[in-house]
């Protein structure tokens, strides 16, 4: 896969994608490698372009997997947005190849009017309004719902909102 593959970029030329790769670097991981862990500071932003990685939380003794991403998943914007420590534990399932870019290149680029950078931060932006969109349905289809459904669906769709970029 190839950042031609994201849907985020579909409106940018090879020049421009040229130029937003040139800021990255490839990587490469192992399964069982953790790409991020979670409640540290990260400094990069990630494209999954080859593999399937598992996002997990430890709350208390226990790790629950959250959700499975799969190219094209770009992973790391929480923190990139708020400055907040990583919220979930990235862990490569199968052998996984990734394209990190620093915040700090990423910030430039979009400080410079970089047409790819912005167009990143538009695909975000989409995303999470899609989030905040399908949160607020989902929460009036739940309150009609009997109790002991609730939490199964709760859970069902936290999995969609966080972890699915197909909004």
């Amino acid at each position: 896969m190839r950042l031609t593959d994201f849907p985020t970029f579909a409106r940018l030329d090879g020049a421009q994608l040229e130029r937003l790769a040139a800021i990255g670097e490839e990587q490469t991981f192992a399964p069982g490698a953790e790409l991020i862990v979670m409640d540290t500071r990260g400094d990069r932003l990630f494209f999954l372009l080859e593999g399937r990685l598992d996002v997990v939380r430890v709350e208390g003794q226990e790790e629950r997997r959250l959700a499975v991403l799969e190219p094209p998943a770009i992973f790391g914007e929480m923190e990139l947005l708020t400055g907040a420590p990583r919220t979930a534990t990235i862990r490569a399932v199968t052998p996984a190849r990734v394209l990190g870019v620093t915040f700090e290149d990423l910030r430039r680029r979009l400080d410079e009017g970089d047409v790819a950078g912005l167009q990143l931060m538009r695909g975000i932006a989409v995303a999470l309004a899609g989030r905040l969109s399908a949160t607020v349905d989902k929460l009036r289809e739940i309150e009609s719902v009997s109790a002991g459904t609730r939490k199964a669906d709760l859970r069902d769709f936290r999995q969609k909102v966080f972890f699915d970029w197909s909004f």
